[in-house]
């Protein structure tokens, strides 16, 4: 993040170097000397540099704003298009990569058990992942999120009743999930009924 203070401080140490040399060329110019432009065209060049970046770097926060990241944010773009095309092993493969560099990485959770319910039909390939996600992510909200994801496709899988039963009661027999009761807002209630 660019920081007003620190060019300028970078600035004054140029301008300390600086100073004496310049003092010195304009010394030997005003004894007729011409050899004193190389002086002063050699501290013009040492205060150039921090002289320009002072001026460019809140210029240039027009065209960027907000700052640099760290590390860029994960790409899913490639392995939602192998998904798109029915490349499904491969959109995972995809996504674990993406959970090998990431892995407090959501979406690529949601995205892995979504695949594997919807597309390949795998709830026991599902489960896993469900499970592996839940111990690997730190913020309550993914985990949350996780949950309704996981709990909302597994309601998709109509062939394996039985198994969504039992998975649904393990999941929300666990103390560490617990979904918030459905709220109706405010605007759509009606004045004489109490909640």
């Amino acid at each position: 993040m660019y920081s007003f203070r620190d060019s300028f401080l970078k600035f004054l140490l140029h301008a300390v170097v600086a100073t004496p040399i310049a003092l010195w060329g304009g010394f030997l110019l005003m004894s007729a000397d011409f050899f004193g432009l190389a002086p002063l065209l050699v501290a013009a060049i040492i205060l150039a540099f921090p002289f320009a970046e002072m001026l460019a770097e809140p210029i240039s926060g027009l065209g960027y704003p907000g700052g640099r990241r760290e590390r860029p944010p994960p790409m899913y773009s490639v392995q939602e298009a192998k998904r798109a095309k029915g490349l499904y092993e491969e959109a995972m493969a995809g996504l674990e990569e993406i959970l090998l560099k990431y892995p407090q990485e959501a979406r690529a959770y949601i995205a892995l058990v979504e695949i594997a319910i919807v597309d390949l039909k795998d709830p026991e390939r599902a489960s896993d992942i469900y499970d592996r996600g839940i111990g690997a992510l730190t913020k309550e909200t993914d985990r949350h999120a996780l949950t309704q994801m996981y709990l909302g496709n597994c309601s998709r899988l109509t062939e394996h009743p039985e198994w969504l039963r039992k998975e649904q009661e393990r999941i929300l027999s666990t103390k560490d999930v617990q979904l918030p009761k459905p709220t109706v807002p405010e605007h759509f209630q009606s004045p004489g009924i109490q909640r």
